[in-house]
């Protein structure tokens, strides 16, 4: 037997003992101290298995988990990571995938998510004066950050129903988000396949800091009755659309 087979089977070996005996409080501590407004409860099983109730609080809104599952991928170890299968299921949400930690990156493999717009402030605060409605899924078929911030993958937002307080409008469309990176700056697409507002833009994400730049217009019958929304939006051009600029920095 070779001394790197040797080697990746013992750090196998260990890696499922750990997994076999650390305690599901151990993996719990861990995550909290990784995500600063978790908070967990009725934590039961281990590291190789598990289960618990959570809740993320935001000053734009609350998500309560009633369950959230873990189990190791016991694959993973024979190359020296660790790596979850992970389910989380709540009222108006419902998100599964497999994360993984490397020598020096993070990564999910396959991701699914549904939950109700609602519920969209908790992760992002700045909507909570919108209100927003509607039904908001997220997928990806992988995605891995380095511990410097690059991101390598892509994942997909696509918000269908979407409706905000500050239109009687309803709904306004569905809206798709689109989110790339090679290790460099993250870019983002947004289009709008229907519905009478319609958002179209491109913008990027790097050393924390997002830049999008675009248009929004109102079509068909209802075009007019968006004119409130599209000035809060952004100025009117002389084409009838609404410029969109917005950056923010971390």
């Amino acid at each position: 037997m070779r001394l790197r087979t040797m080697v990746l089977a013992g750090i196998a070996a260990y890696l499922a003992f750990l997994a076999a005996t650390v305690p599901a409080t151990f993996v719990i501590a861990r995550a909290r101290a990784a995500a600063p407004g978790l908070q967990v409860t009725d934590e039961h099983g281990t590291l190789w298995s598990g289960h618990a109730r959570a809740a993320i609080a935001s000053p734009g809104a609350a998500v309560a988990f009633d369950r959230v599952e873990w189990a190791i991928e016991p694959r993973a170890l024979a190359a020296g990571r660790i790596a979850f299968r992970v389910s989380a299921t709540g009222n108006g949400i419902d998100a599964r995938t497999t994360l993984a930690r490397g020598w020096s990156t993070w990564s999910a493999g396959d991701t699914a998510a549904r939950m109700d717009a609602a519920l969209f402030p908790a992760f992002v605060p700045l909507a909570a004066a919108w209100r927003p409605e509607g039904v908001v899924t997220l997928d990806s078929s992988g995605m891995e950050w380095s511990d410097d911030g690059a991101m390598r993958g892509a994942f997909r937002v696509d918000w269908q129903a979407a409706a905000v307080a500050f239109s009687d409008v309803k709904p306004l469309g569905r809206y798709v988000v689109e989110v790339r990176g090679d290790g460099g700056p993250v870019s983002v697409n947004v289009t709008s396949p229907e519905g009478p507002l319609r958002i179209a833009g491109q913008g990027s994400i790097a050393q924390g800091r997002f830049s999008f730049s675009g248009e929004a217009r109102g079509e068909g019958d209802q075009a007019r009755a968006l004119e409130p929304i599209l000035g809060l939006m952004g100025a009117r051009r002389p084409d009838g659309a609404h410029a969109l600029q917005v950056t923010i920095q971390r």
